[in-house]
């Protein structure tokens, strides 16, 4: 459910990409089209202005009411078939940063700084020409125009008036000023302005807080230096022909250019000595005397070829990715474009006479419409399955509401000469205000509480302070580049962030001076990071960039291969063992061989949605509707099924026949949960934060401070529940009265670590190893000293671990596993008791046997474990007592006996795992948790039950003689037993401190140790999935990850310069800041209701482009992601992250539309993207780990 999770920390709330992006930004990209008068092309080819017939077409966007961002069916210009393709050389963060990016376009005979065909982001020209028309009576008329030529090929006319001023486009707000000496200045409303020469070449990009990007030219008037007013600067050197043949960066780094000798572009070397070659043909159309130089092919650093594109005339016939090929067919008449793959599924494309794609028919024969209004601004998009989704903008090109399909609507507005939303006001009617300084930057933020957030700038335009609501304020510390330096936390806790001359972070570091430390190369792509204390993670790559081996601080190295198509095909793991990986020709993964020689295959349908995954005799299936929300998946043991309404929201969820059904408000919040005849009501503020819950055994009420953290909580029994927070978040009490009474209170070191807990008959305190790893606890209960290996492994006993990181040994067991790495016996040394686990095809665990003896024939104690297609156990049998369970998402909301009778039905609050009552036998008990979830005291209506105390890694050290039918303890979590917790994609034993089988996710940086157990700090951290930590309680580095945000907020000019971005993606990725890490609570939400306005696809799927964002090089390793990873990922957003980010997600629901990694590991391949939210998944810095 879409409520406020209390202390557990969200993926949301760590990444500072979220709503007020406008702010950073310093280029307003003008985004509107408009007719206007003709133009002559190309500019810089001498063709003569006074000439009344325009030469040939010149490629996309021949015409001033042409997008190319709207009219792009991957690498092809659908409505003229040239090959468009755009490669980034350059990128140095910073406010300013400065960027280089090349695009070719295959029918464009431009011969630009970079060749034939190629032009740049620096190919921004505004330029005045003089058309000629004869007049009726003889003589020649005369109108002036300034041509503006974006880079993407946009143009736009701004015309010279009788009046001596010169007059914008309709739709458009900018201002053109004729300086002296026929200079050109082109303002944006946003305050921002470009400055062109009497030639036409941009002089100056700059910010209206005066950030500014300048160009040089040399006498011939070819660009020699772009130079950020932070300092950074490209110096540009040119061979003989004339082409860009180096560019010399302020960190000394070099790029370099070869061509042949017809001027085509033929090689790039980075500095790394990588180097991209491509391969061209000459064209020269019938009846036309230009020679175009068509690309062909094009070879990245390790040898694979990225594409190979085949022409029939000056149209694609064809391309390559992997090893798929793409064939197009035209026709021209009917204006549709057929693009058919390898395996025959197609995508058509119908485009109008503005060359604008209106709809796209995919292989299934669903569709997929646009509408646009005169300029450019999308206003109807209509899915698959017929709904429409409404935007309306204002003359301006504003953004003014949205409205779903069901008729809820979005409203913003705007200030008469302020380009960013005032107010947005929800389909609810709640109102976030905002207000701005005269730079643009975001003053103070007030959401629908009227709790404010504000905000300083200095002159430059960077961040310097964020007081929140509660007046608690952040401060910053910028270099010339507007970079942060320093974080100081309202406590007065100071992190450090420090870069190389390149802008990229190499080291970050506390309040103490205890520092992580980044080794790169020279594109900045990490070769090595030493934590505090030493330990140290590898990085070996290609060519390419891509990881071919990484090593641990043992010395312990996973390494991986790729096919000709640059396909991950195999992975060998530490201790030797191997999966490999087999493709259909379209590039899809085909099947999986397994380290135990089982195999994983792999099918799909004609849309490419996966409909069943097969293993050793084991098959699941899936089934999906129109719009490509799952609508059933079974297995052997059943079958789920679902439905949706227009908006694509959940409605019903059936298990077996078991139903749970959904309402919604209209701002898309669950309203009502329904199972097995009762229902659980729920009610909001005006934050959407969960304010009441009506169970069955009665009412919960919820209390929040300004910040959005919870405050309180009374339960239906008389239990009251008050919470307390320091300056820097952190929990200081959590204070229960009632039927159960224990005052928990919470102490922190200088580090942030907490290092006191106490309670009811109990108080921790707490030590931590450099890297922040627990190293001791002490009590009356007990106490503990912890010591790690290099590769995080508990030493200082006589545990044995093998090359896999498998523990072998301890002071009182021996461990057996199998192939996959699965716990498979365990053996007590002194009384050779053996527990034997037995898994399915899938690696989850399917039976525990207990045997007195190692040698004992029977068991004397035996559970098995089924689960459903989507990896919820479904029953356990115990002693041959079977149980099944029903599900609220993830959450178990009841438990049924042999007969299909109700015998148990669990309430939970809003956090992960978070039980608040079990219902059993007609009769509640009420469940009381400490800081990270751990049950700690159970109640009935009037007196304490019992009580629970752990050790830090979870081992009752004491409990109720009695069950009182309660199985969550440690964490939330569920109990089997012997030490032993289902935390759903595998289980914990918190008497080795380990999990008993490999995190299905894998290895990658930062998780090289697949059995470690929340980063060995389980004081902070907890692991509900089984795959992701969830960090309770910031630890370590908190101050710095603000400031690594912003870092990545600035790092972003290959989106600032995207020219097919939304204005509200650009100001996302300039600085606009998810507030849940600077400001907790209800700036999130706030911030995320203005930014809605400022995308102008908004919740509107765009048509598709093909072009992924993320660098090849920063996806590592070069895999597929599995089911369970993805499911992990919607564990992440509280499964929340699908179409428009809010709506309940299964196995494929945002198939089409987000196709988006960040440097969480995988390849730029649709299978990983198709479950993959933009706007929620920026969750690793690219550095590896921080």
């Amino acid at each position: 459910m879409d409520v406020q999770k209390h202390f557990k920390k969200t993926k949301g709330a760590s990444t500072l990409y979220g709503v007020f992006a406008a702010l950073m930004v310093l280029f307003t990209t003008l985004a509107v089209t408009t007719p206007a008068l003709a133009y002559h092309f190309p500019w810089d080819q001498g063709h003569d202005t006074f000439d009344w017939n325009d030469p040939n077409d010149p490629g996309p966007c021949e015409g001033p009411e042409c997008d190319p961002c709207k009219s792009t069916g991957s690498p092809v210009y659908i409505p003229t078939g040239h090959f468009v393709w755009t490669e980034q050389d350059i990128q140095i963060p910073g406010r300013p940063g400065l960027s280089i990016s090349r695009t070719y376009n295959s029918n464009d005979p431009k011969v630009g700084m970079f060749g034939n065909g190629w032009s740049s982001n620096c190919d921004s020209v505004a330029i005045k020409t003089v058309d000629w028309e004869k007049g009726s009576e003889g003589g020649t008329l005369s109108a002036t125009t300034y041509l503006l030529r974006e880079p993407n090929g946009k143009r736009y006319s701004y015309t010279l008036g009788e009046n001596g001023q010169v007059e914008a486009p309709t739709g458009r707000d900018d201002q053109v000023e004729l300086l002296s000496g026929g200079e050109i200045k082109l303002s944006a409303q946003s305050g921002s302005y470009r400055i062109y020469n009497a030639s036409g070449q941009l002089l100056e990009d700059a910010a209206p807080s005066g950030e500014s990007i300048s160009y040089e030219y040399d006498d011939t008037g070819r660009l020699v230096r772009m130079a950020a007013s932070s300092g950074a600067y490209l110096d540009f050197d040119y061979n003989p022909q004339g082409f860009v043949g180096s560019i010399t960066d302020s960190a000394s780094r070099q790029w370099q250019y070869f061509y042949d000798t017809d001027g085509n572009l033929v090689q790039v070397q980075d500095p790394t000595g990588g180097s991209w070659d491509y391969a061209y043909q000459p064209y020269s159309p019938p009846a036309d005397a230009q020679t175009y130089h068509q690309l062909t092919r094009i070879t990245d650093p390790d040898g694979v070829v990225v594409t190979d594109v085949a022409y029939n005339g000056t149209r694609v016939a064809s391309y390559t990715s992997g090893e798929n090929t793409y064939s197009y067919s035209y026709n021209v008449s009917q204006k549709t474009v057929v693009k058919t793959d390898s395996v025959g599924a197609t995508w058509t494309f119908v485009y109008d006479e503005d060359a604008v794609i209106t709809k796209v028919t995919a292989a299934d024969n669903t569709s997929e419409q646009y509408v646009y209004d005169d300029d450019g601004n999308m206003v109807n998009y209509i899915d698959q399955a017929g709904n429409e989704w409404l935007s309306t903008y204002d003359e301006q090109g504003r953004r003014l509401s949205f409205t779903d399909p069901l008729g809820n609507t979005e409203q913003w507005s705007y200030g008469s000469d302020q380009l960013y939303p005032t107010t947005a006001t929800s389909p609810t009617g709640r109102i976030t205000n905002a207000s701005y300084d005269d730079n643009g930057n975001i003053a103070s933020l007030t959401d629908p509480s009227e709790a404010t957030t504000q905000f300083t700038w200095s002159e430059r335009g960077f961040i310097q302070s964020v007081r929140n609501a509660l007046g608690q304020q952040t401060t910053f510390e910028t270099d010339a580049s507007g970079l942060p330096i320093s974080v100081t936390q309202p406590d007065g806790k100071t992190g450090q962030i420090s870069y190389n001359t390149a802008g990229h972070i190499v080291s970050v570091s506390d309040n103490t001076g205890a520092a992580y430390v980044i080794e790169r190369d020279a594109l900045g792509r990490t070769l090595k990071t030493i934590e505090p204390s030493g330990r140290t993670l590898t990085y070996q790559r290609n060519g390419a960039g891509d990881l071919v081996a990484l090593t641990d601080g043992k010395g312990q190295t996973t390494s991986y291969t790729y096919d000709e198509y640059g396909r991950l095909v195999s992975e060998t793991l530490s201790d030797g063992r191997q999966r490999n990986y087999t493709y259909r020709t379209d590039n899809l993964l085909k099947t999986v061989t397994e380290p135990d020689g089982s195999v994983v295959t792999f099918t799909y349908d004609n849309v490419k949605q996966l409909r069943s995954l097969s293993r050793n005799g084991e098959t699941t299936t899936y089934d999906y509707n129109a719009r490509g929300l799952l609508t059933e998946a079974s297995n052997n043991v059943g079958v789920v099924k679902r439905s949706y309404d227009d908006a694509g929201r959940l409605v019903t969820e059936q298990v077996n026949g078991k139903v749970v059904t959904y309402t919604y408000n209209a701002e898309n919040e669950v309203v009502s949960v329904s199972a097995l005849g009762e229902t659980r009501n729920y009610e909001r503020d005006s934050r959407g934060l969960l304010t009441t819950m009506v169970a069955p055994e009665g009412q919960y009420d919820f209390g929040y401070d300004a910040l959005s953290r919870r405050t309180s909580l009374s339960m239906p029994n008389g239990q009251s529940v008050s919470y307390s927070y320091n300056i820097s978040g952190q929990p200081t009490s959590i204070s229960h009265s009632g039927p159960y009474q224990n005052d928990l209170q919470y102490s922190y070191n200088t580090r942030g670590l907490m290092s006191n807990y106490s309670g009811k008959d109990v108080s921790w305190s707490y030590g931590y190893d450099p890297d922040g790893q627990l190293s001791s606890a002490s009590s009356a209960l007990a106490s503990y000293n912890y010591e790690y290996d290099n590769a995080g492994n508990l030493i200082g006993g006589v545990q044995v671990y093998d090359a896999a990181n498998r523990l072998l040994e301890d002071a009182d067991f021996l461990y057996e596993y199998d192939q996959q790495g699965n716990l498979t016996a365990k053996t007590d040394k002194a009384s050779s008791a053996t527990t034997t686990y037995q898994w399915n095809a899938w690696d989850q665990l399917s039976k525990v046997d207990v045997y007195e003896t190692s040698d004992a024939a029977t068991a004397a104690q035996s559970t098995t474990y089924l689960y459903g297609p989507l990896g919820r156990r479904w029953a356990v049998t115990e002693n041959g007592t079977r149980t099944d369970y029903v599900y609220d998402g993830s959450d178990r909301i009841a438990a049924l006996n042999s007969s299909g009778n109700v015998v148990e039905r669990v309430t939970f609050g809003p956090a992960v795992d978070e039980p608040f009552a079990i219902t059993g036998n007609s009769s509640t008990n009420y469940l009381h948790a400490n800081h990270i979830g751990s049950v700690i005291g159970i109640s009935s209506g009037s007196s304490t039950l019992g009580e629970y105390r752990y050790s830090p890694f979870g081992q009752h050290l004491s409990s109720p003689e009695a069950e009182f039918n309660n199985s969550f303890r440690y964490a939330g979590r569920e109990y089997e037993g012997d030490g032993l917790y289902y935390n759903r994609a595998r289980y914990y034993d918190s008497v080795s401190r380990r999990f008993i089988s490999e995190d299905p996710l894998g290895t990658f940086p930062g998780n090289t140790n697949l059995y470690i157990y929340a980063q060995n700090n389980p004081v902070h951290g907890v692991d509900p999935s089984g795959q992701i930590v969830w960090f309770a309680i910031p630890v370590l580095y908190g101050a710095v990850e603000v400031g690594l945000s912003i870092y990545d907020a600035y790092d972003t000019v290959s989106t600032i310069t995207d020219p097919c971005r939304t204005a509200g993606e650009k100001w996302a990725a300039g600085g606009l800041f998810a507030l849940g890490a600077i400001a907790p609570g209800g700036g999130y939400t706030a911030a995320d209701d203005i930014g809605r306005a400022v995308a102008k696809s908004g919740n509107l799927p765009k048509p598709p482009t093909g072009a992924g964002s993320v660098p090849k090089s920063e996806r590592d390793p070069k895999r597929l992601f599995t089911p369970s990873e993805r499911e992990a990922k919607r564990a992440e957003q509280g499964n929340k992250c699908a179409n428009g980010c809010g709506t309940d997600i299964d196995a494929s629901n945002s198939a089409g539309h987000h196709i988006e990694r960040h440097a969480d590991g995988g390849r730029t391949v649709p299978e990983n993207h198709a479950e993959v939210c933009r706007n929620c998944h920026k969750d690793l810095h690219s550095g590896g780990g921080m």
